[in-house]
């Protein structure tokens, strides 16, 4: 598939520094669980241990390790320990990303 000229004229990503947090951020949303994942937090009042995020996004086993990719992406946080452990999205994540993918660098 042939991509727009038009995609690439708005920002030009001449360096890595340019482009590594958008491939951290497109790297996190970019899979469907990990997407699931984010959106089950955004819709909860309250913190969701690992658990009942595999309830809420079909049981995928590997719902650890997707929430460890949207942590280095800076969308998710831990709060508690152990068991006890719960994940909540880090607030204005999301605006964050929002404006880094439409800032210009230059």
């Amino acid at each position: 598939m042939e991509m727009p000229d038009a995609l690439f004229a708005a920002r030009p990503l001449d360096s890595v520094h340019d482009i590594l947090p958008l491939v951290a951020v497109f790297n996190a949303l970019g899979h469907r669980h990990r997407l699931s994942i984010l959106r089950a937090l955004v819709q909860s009042d309250i913190p969701l241990s690992v658990p009942q995020l595999r309830v809420r996004v079909s049981g995928p086993a590997t719902v650890l390790e997707h929430l460890k990719t949207l942590r280095s992406a800076g969308f998710v946080e831990m709060v508690g320990q152990g068991r006890a452990s719960k994940w909540r999205v880090v607030p204005g994540s999301l605006d964050k990303a929002a404006a880094l993918i439409a800032t210009d660098p230059h």
